[in-house]
Formats: structure tokens, C-alpha cells, sequence
């Protein structure tokens, strides 16, 4: 299945758009991207999000949003110099200012579900799978660490437009395509494997590894990119640093290389929902999978007040409607969830 990757035109942004980014900050222009109404959106590990509102940040960059004011800091990593590399404000749609920043719906006049609205009908690309297969958990007092080890299985013999593989924690219980859009704000913290790698040097052989910190109202946050190859595995990070701010992390178990970020706002005071998933844009059938089982193991998750919590995995509580393969969720233990696809 071919790539829908379109070039990113940097004359398209509106003035606005680019006045509110600093030079430092890097909008992404790998991953596939379509247009919805006119704008232009990408396809994240949550959802589609405009597309301008989707950054690169350096290994290691610390955000900060100011409630005050609305806008997120980024800065670079104290071992970088420390210096700041732009602000985001809250996120705006280019063309059509009732185009939402994150959607997973097909939409009506001023974002409402199409099927409510008659006038006229939004359709998103039929290649947006959603969450195919995942596990929940929730604690209502929430989380402070989320860590596990992630498997890389092998790359699948057809290539989606891109396939996503995550443990996660999120405010809310949101699942994109069986939920309506969120209501209030939003968030999700990830490690994140994806297939394809995009890199004019990879074979097709290797996954990408990223972290990622994907809201509703500014767009998406997400490491630069690293290959990794089937058969390894990832220690996935998810640490609490302070009130409202957590440590992403994503490293290479063979060689310790890492890609990772820093994320501090209000909605990430409290964390209580924890996932582990499988998503896709544009997986078709069973060559758009890897062969082989996908696990999250060595799972832990804790309160620093309460410390280890004791993990009750629930299976797809909300199912995907559309299964595309033999996809099976097991749930080992507490400790050990696989994914197959075959």
C-alpha cells in the first residue's frame, strides 16, 4: 500500500500560525499527512492533528505550558545549553477556523459528528483504524511511574501508512474513533514504536522510536525519530518529576541509545489511566502486521505515596468495530500483555 505522505508547504501557514513558533522549533514533515476540509492533518499516535501543530523537539527538550497565558515553552535540555527554542500557543486551523485541532471523526458544520448534520458531510479518510487492540487500567488516584519493556517484532510484509505500537497514560478515558471527541482537555504521554522508519537511509527493515506528549488544544509534541530493529526491545519510561510534570522516555535495550522528552502543564497533574496499545493508519489485512507477537512486559506501575499499584489489565474494554486480521488481545499477568495479529 503506497505512503500518503504530501510535502509540507511552508507558504501555506497563515502569518498567525507562524508567529506564534520560534525559530527552534521544528515542524514535523515526515509522517503521513492528509487533507480534511481543506486543512491539513497528520497522523499521530492519537488522532489526526493540524499538521502545523505537530513539532520535532530535541532529545531530552522540556515544555512548559503557563496557564496564564496559554502559551508552551520549549527549551532545550540543560545539557544542550538550556536555551529556549520557541513558544506554542494554543493550536489554530489554517484554512477553516471550525476545523478541530485533533479529530477522529468524520465531521459536520463547526466540528459536530456528520451524521448530525446534514448540510454537509466531512469525511475523514477511511484509512484511520484507530485503537485495533489495547489494554486499560485505571486508578482514580492516579499514577507518578508507568514502566515497562516493550518488544520490537518483526516489520510487517506490506506497509501501512503507519503503524503505532504504545504503553500510555492519559487524564481522561479516551479512546480515538469509538469515543466522541473529547469534551475537556486532553492529553497522552507515550513511547512510542512505529513502521515505517522514515528515513531516506532505511531499507524498510527497521521500526522508529519516539516519545510523545499529543494534547487537544496545541497540537502534538514528539522526539526525534530513531531506528531500531526487530528483535530488540525498548525500556518505555513514564516518571513523575514534579506536580505537574513527567519524563518521557524511550531506550534501545542493546544499545542504550535514547530518545526522550520532558512535559510539564495542568492536565498532567493527574494520570489515571494507563495503556497499553495497538493502533493504525491504513493497515488492510494480515501483510500489514508483523508475523510475530507483539508484547509489553516487565510492567510497573506505582504512587510514590501508595507505591506499586496492584494492575488489573482490562481487554478492549471499548472494541474497535473493525477488526482487519485475527487481531488477540492476552493478558498474561499483571505484568506481561501480548498482542497477536496473525
Amino acid at each position: 500500500m503506497p505512503r500518503l505522505v504530501q510535502t509540507f508547504v511552508a507558504a501555506a501557514v497563515s502569518a498567525a500560525a507562524v508567529s506564534s513558533v520560534s525559530a527552534g522549533l521544528v515542524i514535523d514533515e515526515t509522517l503521513p499527512r492528509v487533507v480534511i476540509n481543506s486543512d491539513e492533518y497528520t497522523a499521530t499516535p492519537n488522532g489526526y492533528i493540524l499538521s502545523h501543530c505537530v513539532y520535532e523537539v530535541p532529545h531530552n527538550a522540556e515544555s512548559k505550558r503557563d496557564e496564564s497565558t496559554g502559551l508552551i515553552t520549549v527549551t532545550a535540555a540543560p545539557e544542550d545549553g538550556g536555551h529556549k527554542l520557541g513558544d506554542i500557543a494554543p493550536c489554530k486551523p489554517i484554512v477553516d477556523p471550525s476545523n478541530p485541532v485533533l479529530t477522529t471523526h468524520s465531521l459536520g458544520v463547526n466540528g459536530k459528528p456528520a451524521r448530525a448534520d446534514k448540510r454537509r458531510q466531512l469525511q475523514l479518510p477511511p484509512d484511520y483504524n484507530g485503537w485495533l487492540q489495547y489494554t486499560a487500567f485505571y486508578n482514580e488516584t492516579g499514577f507518578d511511574v508507568f514502566t515497562s519493556v516493550m518488544s520490537v517484532p518483526d516489520v510487517p510484509k506490506s506497509e501501512p501508512q503507519i503503524l503505532y505500537l504504545f504503553p500510555g497514560l492519559q487524564n481522561i478515558d479516551w479512546i480515538p474513533k469509538v469515543d466522541p471527541m473529547p469534551s475537556q482537555a486532553f492529553d497522552i504521554i507515550q513511547p512510542v514504536l512505529q513502521y515505517p522508519y522514515f528515513s531516506s537511509d532505511s531499507n524498510g527493515k527497521e521500526w522508529g522510536l519516539r516519545s510523545w506528549y499529543v494534547t487537544v488544544t496545541h497540537g502534538a509534541l514528539m522526539s526525534h525519530e530513531i531506528p531500531i530493529a526487530p528483535g530488540d526491545s525498548v525500556i518505555c519510561n513514564m516518571t513523575r518529576l514534579g506536580d505537574d510534570e513527567w519524563f518521557i522516555g524511550s531506550k534501545i535495550s542493546s544499545t542504550g541509545k535514547e530518545t526522550n522528552q520532558k512535559a510539564s502543564a495542568a492536565t498532567l497533574e493527574t494520570q489515571p489511566w494507563a495503556y497499553n496499545t495497538v493502533e493504525c493508519y491504513g493497515c488492510d489485512g494480515c501483510d500489514t502486521y508483523p508475523d510475530n507477537e507483539f508484547s509489553i512486559s516487565e510492567c510497573e506501575i506505582s504512587s510514590f505515596e501508595h507505591g506499586a499499584a496492584d494492575i488489573e489489565w482490562e481487554s478492549n474494554p471499548k472494541p474497535a468495530k473493525d477488526l482487519l486480521c485475527n487481531e488477540k488481545t492476552t493478558i498474561e499477568s499483571a505484568q506481561v500483555v501480548k498482542f497477536d495479529f496473525q
